[in-house]
């Protein structure tokens, strides 16, 4: 282990990190120490834009685990090297939008009751998956769109108090 990932682990256990976060941390600095092929207290912006965009491009990792290794690297930076100019050159990814806009997206033709299942577009990690449908829910859903009617969207939502 190198002078750096000594003093990285150290520090992680002078603020009382978990164990599991110890091990993701020098895992993480390890691995980009590699990617970027320098020395680790001449890295640059360059290196870590580079890294940046390699990690979901090609490595095809999440955004939960692009913020990890994001926030890895952002403590090596500015706890153990102590440059805080750094920063600005790691910031988080953009996270995808909330579960709950996978309800705003919903339309009526998602609806596959003789399957019984829900198709959800674009959800969790921008992946479209297929949910199953409970009989109950699909007497309430039934219910809901005898009332209300939705042309395109399930839950259209609303504009000044109208139903848009």
């Amino acid at each position: 282990m190198t002078k750096l990932l000594q003093r990285l682990h150290g520090e992680l256990v002078h603020r009382h990190c978990a164990t599991t976060t110890r091990g993701s941390y020098l895992r993480i600095v390890k691995a980009f120490h590699r990617r970027s092929g320098g020395r680790l207290d001449r890295v640059g912006p360059d290196d870590l834009r580079r890294y940046q965009v390699y990690l979901p491009e090609e490595r095809k990792l999440a955004v939960g685990t692009v913020v990890a290794e994001i926030a890895a690297l952002r403590f090596f930076f500015l706890r153990v090297l102590k440059r805080r100019d750094m920063k600005e050159h790691l910031p988080y990814p953009k996270r995808r939008r909330l579960r709950r806009s996978e309800l705003c997206q919903l339309k009526v033709s998602h609806i596959d009751s003789p399957r019984m299942v829900l198709r959800i577009e674009r959800g969790k990690g921008g992946v479209d998956r297929e949910v199953p449908l409970s009989p109950t829910l699909l007497v309430a859903l039934r219910e809901y769109y005898r009332w209300m009617r939705p042309q395109t969207y399930l839950f259209p939502g609303t504009k000044d108090g109208w139903r848009a």
